[in-house]
């Protein structure tokens, strides 16, 4: 009996999908957005099929679909509008798929009737790119070379297309940029590219804001931080910082210990400290003394840098004891850094007055020669001052003899009886008294004059009498004084 029941079953199934493949006519096409809201209208259905608003209602027209969940789409009988029924979300029915097409049917009763719809759903730019992680976390060595890439974690975007990721962007820095790699067709990831060398001594830690961003409208983006921890590599060597002095004496130079002649095996003599700014066993330093002037009588511990006597002192060790101390990191490769020290066996520094200052030497050598090149240079200006000075006074006492000689043109040519030219001095046309002004340079000149028929002409056989005092109401204003002859009788 239940396998009649089962064949009957079939049977009608077998009829009905038949019966609709035969009265199934053309297909109608919509295409809408996702997110409509609810009682939007798609499409006259009623008009794009040709049928009339009563036999909507006389056939009881209906649409129905394959899926049993959700019911999309209604037809507003009174009308003939194909209505949405509830919210479409394309990412929830078609995933990353280029295209998404709803199929309805519209079913139409006395005489059966169907009538096959297809809706095509577009994508709208309802979803912002987001990061599987918030928190994207890097360790990077320091000695990481410029260009050096670092692939960054996709975003993800549930709309397709230009509404999909597009570009990455960092926040701004000195050692980073942002690289977009397309060689996967379809996908957009970032890497993070290495622009400036780290230095993990000057910023252990890096913090960055990454961006991704969609090429929507409205455009949407999505943020994670990354977190770059810089990692250590042994670039730093290590420096010694001022030794620890024991017993400190006062007054003693930076790098000069006494040691006391009574010291016993054993004794603390200093201690050298070195700092490595790298960490980790990079930072693991360990001493040694690589040379000294008596090698047994000291001994330096590997990690503590203490310094101590390896056996009693001997009156005949000598004074001066000079220690070359090396420190090295345990980095790979291993740095090393290495320092003197000046130690000097006595209970009194003034013992040894020529190591007193033995760590000055260099220092005093260099203020010597500072000293040296300031007095030359002081002396090359002053002598340049003096010899500036005696020339101006020089030409100032020249200058008044130069322009009374080039200022005056005396004639030289008629000569009348008894008259005398003397030294070209040129001729006496006529009666007159001269006023004969004398530079500074003519005191050592000899004037004479000749016998004249004029009275009032110098004679040849008298000379020049100087009377500085009758004209000094004339060249009271001058700066020096002139000297003053008249023509006498």
């Amino acid at each position: 009996m239940s396998n009649t029941v089962s064949g009957l079953s079939f049977i009608h199934i077998c009829v009905f999908i038949f019966l609709r493949l035969y009265f199934a006519n053309g297909d109608v096409s919509y295409t809408i957005a996702e997110e409509m809201k609810s009682g939007s209208v798609v499409g006259n259905i009623a008009s794009d099929l040709g049928l009339g608003i009563s036999t909507l209602s006389s056939r009881k027209a209906r649409i129905d679909t394959d899926r049993d969940d959700k019911r999309y789409f209604d037809i507003n009988l009174s009308n003939g509008d194909l209505i949405v029924t509830q919210r479409i979300d394309r990412e929830s029915l078609c995933d990353k798929k280029s295209t998404c097409v709803l199929k309805e049917e519209l079913i139409l009763e006395n005489p059966l009737e169907i009538q096959r719809i297809s809706i095509q759903v577009q994508d709208i730019n309802d979803n912002a790119p987001e990061f599987s992680e918030g928190l994207i976390s890097f360790e990077i060595r320091e000695s990481a070379i410029k260009g050096a890439k670092f692939l960054l974690s996709e975003a993800r975007d549930a709309d397709i297309g230009t509404n999909a990721v597009q570009r990455y962007i960092v926040q701004h820095n000195e050692h980073f940029t942002i690289n977009i790699n397309t060689e996967v067709p379809g996908r957009k990831q970032g890497e993070l590219v290495l622009v400036k060398e780290l230095d993990r001594e000057q910023q252990s830690e890096i913090k960055l804001v990454l961006t991704a961003l969609d090429g929507g409208t409205p455009q949407r983006s999505g943020t994670a931080v990354i977190v770059v921890t810089v990692l250590d590599a042994n670039d730093n060597t290590p420096v010694f910082s001022k030794p620890i002095l024991y017993p400190a004496p006062e007054g003693s130079s930076f790098m000069t210990e006494l040691v006391p002649k009574a010291a016993h095996k054993g004794t603390l003599v200093s201690k050298v400290i070195a700092v490595d700014a790298d960490s980790g066993q990079n930072a693991w330093l360990s001493y040694h003394i690589v040379k000294a002037t008596d090698p047994g009588l000291f001994v330096i511990d590997v990690h503590s840098g203490e310094i101590r006597t390896q056996r009693d002192l001997l009156e005949s060790d000598s004074m001066k004891q000079n220690l070359i101390v090396a420190v090295k990191d345990n980095g790979q490769p291993s740095l090393s850094a290495t320092c003197s020290m000046y130690l000097l066996i006595s209970d009194n520094l003034a013992e040894v007055p020529e190591l007193k200052d033995i760590s000055y030497d260099e220092k005093n050598s260099k203020l010597t020669s500072y000293l040296i090149t300031a007095l030359v240079s002081v002396s090359t200006f002053f002598l340049t001052f003096i010899i500036i000075i005696l020339g101006l006074r020089f030409c100032r006492r020249r200058k008044p003899r130069l322009l009374f000689d080039g200022a005056v043109a005396i004639p030289g040519a008629y000569l009348p009886p008894n008259y005398a030219d003397v030294d070209g001095t040129g001729t006496l046309r006529s009666a007159y008294n001269y006023d004969t002004y004398l530079t500074t340079g003519s005191r050592t000149s000899d004037f004479k004059f000749i016998s004249s028929y004029n009275d009032n002409t110098l004679p040849a056989d008298q000379t020049l009498k100087k009377s500085p005092s009758d004209f000094t109401d004339i060249v009271g204003g001058c700066d020096y004084s002139p000297e003053v002859g008249t023509f006498t009788k």
